[in-house]
């Protein structure tokens, strides 16, 4: 498995060479992209039992409040509860109640089998991933098109994690990419929307807004910025009475999500370093560290929001995402998603770097191999990418600081 993993990431690698050299057209990566996604596209759930979990969470909601433990609902002899990790049997989702309308959907148009839910949640996830690829296409440089769309459509995190382990950052991903293309033809109300409606099937997006806010305060003012947010408000309401009978009810779940124990995360990592260290408890340094690393991840936002004038808003919002994924308690590699796409999407050296770097850490870290091993393997991992995060910081300023402090909000869409 791990030598396979390797040989994909070479051959991404290779390929991204022979796009940038060779100029290969755009429908020419479209098609070879879609031949390396058919075989995860035709394979069960793989890495991750979340999807089976996603199915439980829909029967749930289809009983009626959404927002009770599978287990409590389902009974203990359900086959479908039976597949579900039995970590998250016994609570409540932490999924937006948009989510769970999806998974219930599933699983009414498959009459309750299973295996066809399976099917159409995948064919929402390779939706998900098409109108990310066009919204990619519409927001790269012209000359890197081709390039942007290689780097996403076959990108190992996105082929191993999303069209094989059919997870939500598919649809996090769409709505980021076509709440930036809807900013940049003037439409910042609509992609204000778009951002929150993406809320309703996991609140992490939301990181996404502040960034789109100060462009849109730095477009049009502050009349516009309260324009904006009106109508934002408007449909943040809208949406809470069509996802009656409990739209909030998710929030009580979320905590719970942050103390999970993560092998992958930094505060984990550096928890254990400091366990060996002083052979202490890991559980005595770990919520320390939690919160120191928090703490950096706020400066690190907000530090990357009050420069926001010095790079594209796509940019800054790949840099935050990514910033806030990496110093959160969880972190599995699906998280860095939506960081990597709108990364991606901006077509820079620098970012295509960071983004592609950040992938390969991500998908090295959940390889199925010994505790230890593993654990070593994200050690490694997470410090390069934090290393390389740091770097991208420094070259951007720098960068900035050469050329001035220009505007560059006011992009153009090929």
């Amino acid at each position: 498995m791990v030598l396979a993993v390797l040989g994909l990431v070479a051959l991404w690698l290779l390929g991204a060479w022979v796009v940038l050299h060779d100029r290969v057209p755009p429908r020419i990566v479209l098609a070879v992209a879609a031949l390396w996604a058919t075989p995860f596209a035709l394979a069960p759930p793989m890495l991750s039992q979340d999807a089976y979990a996603f199915l439980a969470q829909g029967a749930v909601t289809s009983h009626g409040n959404p927002y009770r433990p599978p287990a409590a609902v389902l009974g203990a002899g359900s086959p479908l509860l039976q597949a579900v990790d039995p970590l998250y049997r016994a609570r409540v989702s932490p999924y937006g109640p948009l989510a769970l309308r999806l998974f219930s959907a599933c699983l009414a148009v498959s009459h309750g089998n299973a295996v066809v839910a399976l099917i159409c949640l995948r064919l929402v996830i390779l939706l998900a991933i098409a109108v990310t690829a066009w919204c990619a296409w519409r927001l790269a440089p012209a000359g890197r098109r081709s390039l942007t769309l290689w780097m996403l459509l076959a990108n190992p995190l996105v082929l191993l994690h999303l069209v094989g382990g059919l997870h939500l950052e598919a649809v996090l991903m769409a709505g980021l990419g076509v709440a930036w293309v809807l900013h940049t033809v003037g439409r910042t109300r609509w992609a204000v929307v778009v951002v929150l409606v993406a809320a309703a099937v996991k609140v992490t997006v939301l990181i996404a807004l502040p960034v789109l806010l100060i462009s849109a305060l730095r477009r049009g003012g502050w009349r516009a910025l309260a324009q904006h947010m009106i109508a934002g408000a408007a449909a943040a309401l809208a949406l809470a009475c069509v996802l009656q009978p409990d739209p909030t009810g998710w929030w009580p779940a979320i905590p719970a999500t942050l103390r999970v124990w993560n092998p992958v995360s930094l505060p984990t990592q550096a928890a254990l370093v400091w366990s060996t260290l002083t052979h202490t408890s890991v559980l005595a340094s770990l919520p320390v560290l939690r919160g120191a690393a928090l703490a950096l991840g706020v400066m690190a936002a907000a530090y990357l929001c009050l420069t926001a004038s010095r790079r594209p808003p796509v940019t800054t919002a790949g840099y935050v995402l990514l910033a806030s994924t990496l110093a959160g308690p969880a972190l599995w590699p699906w998280y860095l998603v939506p960081a990597v796409a709108c990364l991606l999407m901006t077509g820079g050296t620098t970012e295509l770097v960071v983004a592609a770097a950040a992938g390969i850490a991500a998908v090295m870290s959940d390889l199925p191999m010994p505790v230890v091993q593993m654990q070593r393997v994200t050690a490694l991992g997470d410090a390069g990418g934090l290393l390389l995060v740091t770097a991208a910081l420094l070259v951007l300023r720098r960068r900035a600081g050469t050329t001035g402090r220009r505007s560059v909000d006011n992009l153009t869409v090929p």
